[in-house]
């Protein structure tokens, strides 16, 4: 039986009684309808079914309509109740809107995470290039969206026209934009830990890879590029260089992940002078042609762990960095009388690998410090004061005890050079004993080491300083020979 019930009014506080309100409709098509019935030329139509709890929050699907759009837009919103001293009452935020008139879309207004599902029946690109798969989809699902918000894609996308992993596309020739291109990785979790950006040769003979950042040209056009060359058989080869437009030039390359990158240009570095990676004892060559050995902290350009080899080396020295005290014969007398005072030995070093077998004669700094203190800088530094083959027996996960076959003696440090198989790391001493040192490491050591010796003061002399001495004292010194020898000449002469 079909019935209908006209309501001429409704008390806004009307209670429904039971848990459920039940509309029972006996005909096939059942229409439970909301309806405005006001003239919709002069004014804004709104029909809202709200669902709320007892604080007021909840949700809204709503209606409305205006003369300039008589289909009127559809949304979904949040609902909270606000109060202030203005105005107070329910407010309402969009979550989702569709305006046939507008732009005929759904417009989201949070991001959507469609989980383990998948987005199906995706339209086919109108042209081949518009390349059938999971970038298409994501660019079309983007281009119904606000800017703003992203969307959110798990899993796999299927549908017509797309393909699966992996994603197999031809791509135009050129892809233009009149905007900046930003890819921005966002992922979380254990999935953060590396983001790929992979451009892949596939396995084919002689292939090239190229990225280039080149003014605008119909061909290559001017600017620089990264080439990698894959043979099929042969070496893998990286390079950054210069394109003329006509020419590459080679800048550098590293050829099969080899541990040296070759550079066809010169290099001008020309920092700030404020990188200083070691603090201690060093060589050097001066301006003058003088060698020797000093110690400090002192700016670097390059660090290198190795020797450096080439042609020529070229030290520079300007009386622009000087102040001049005083020259000539004034100097003489006193630089003879300084040296004169200066103990000189006769020494070999502990250390034969780094500094070499036989004997050497000079000076030694502790006593020259007491004739010359300027011309010895304190300092600290491992000294070979152990240089012993060693047992390593693991005590807890950091802890280890070295054992040695020789008594240990002037160990006045808890720090220790430790010389494994492939590296020499620093360790904490923890204990002392006649033959036994127990270490702390935090790095899982061999069964066997060497001990080459603690960090210790070890002074060092400024022999740029003492050598520029000598040189005033040898000048000085055959100045008086050849004066000697002239009076020797003429005693002899007058003697005739």
């Amino acid at each position: 039986m079909a019935t209908t019930v006209i309501v001429g009014g409704i008390k806004p506080d009307l209670k429904i009684l039971g848990d459920t309100q039940k509309f029972l409709f006996e005909s096939p098509n059942g229409i439970l309808r909301l309806e405005n019935v006001l003239p919709i030329e002069s004014n804004v139509i709104n029909l809202d079914l709200d669902l709320l709890n007892i604080q007021e929050k909840g949700y809204r699907v709503g209606f409305y309509s205006e003369s300039g759009n008589i289909n009127g837009v559809f949304h979904l919103s949040s609902l909270e109740y606000q109060q202030n001293q203005q105005n107070s009452g329910i407010v309402g935020s969009f979550l989702m809107t569709f305006n046939e008139n507008g732009s005929d879309q759904f417009l989201f207004y949070k991001d959507i995470n469609v989980n383990n599902n998948k987005i199906s029946n995706v339209p086919t690109p109108v042209a081949d290039t518009d390349a059938a798969n999971k970038i298409f989809v994501v660019d079309y699902v983007n281009s119904v969206l606000p800017a703003i918000l992203p969307i959110s894609l798990i899993g796999d996308i299927t549908g017509s026209g797309v393909t699966g992993t992996p994603i197999n596309t031809s791509l135009g020739d050129t892809i233009n934009r009149t905007t900046n291109q930003i890819f921005n990785y966002t992922a979380t979790g254990s999935t953060a830990a590396s983001f790929d950006f992979d451009l892949t040769i596939p396995n084919s003979t002689n292939k090239t890879l190229k990225l280039r950042m080149n003014r605008a040209n119909t061909n290559n056009g001017v600017g620089y590029e990264f080439q990698f060359y894959a043979p099929t058989n042969g070496v893998d080869t990286f390079t950054f260089g210069y394109n003329s437009g006509t020419v590459f030039g080679v800048i550098y390359s590293i050829a099969n992940n080899a541990p040296v990158i070759n550079y066809n240009y010169a290099l001008n570095i020309n920092d700030l002078g404020t990188y200083k990676p070691y603090n201690g004892s060093y060589g050097y060559l001066s301006s003058s042609g003088g060698t020797g050995t000093s110690t400090g902290q002192n700016p670097y350009s390059i660090n290198c762990n190795n020797r450096v080899k080439a042609s020529e080396f070229n030290a520079v020295s300007s009386i622009k960095t000087k102040n001049i005290e005083s020259s000539g014969e004034d100097i003489e007398e006193e630089a003879l009388k300084i040296f004169s005072n200066i103990p000189f030995f006769k020494y070999s070093y502990k250390d034969k690998i780094k500094n070499g077998e036989g004997v050497t004669f000079g000076v030694i700094a502790e006593p020259l410090k007491e004739i010359l203190p300027d011309y010895v800088v304190e300092d600290k530094s491992f000294v070979p004061n152990i240089l012993q083959s060693c047992l390593i027996k693991p005590i807890t996960e950091c802890s280890y005890e070295l054992v040695f076959k020789e008594k240990l003696s002037n160990i006045e440090s808890n720090k220790l050079q430790l010389i494994l198989p492939n590296k020499s790391i620093e360790v904490e001493i923890l204990k002392t004993t006649s033959k036994r040192l127990t270490i702390s490491c935090s790095t899982k050591l061999p069964n066997n080491g060497f001990a080459y010796g603690t960090f210790e003061n070890c002074p060092s002399v400024t022999k740029n300083k003492l050598f520029e001495l000598s040189m005033v004292v040898l000048k000085t010194t055959l100045k008086r020979v050849d004066i000697l020898e002239n009076e020797l000449k003429n005693i002899a002469h007058q003697n005739r």
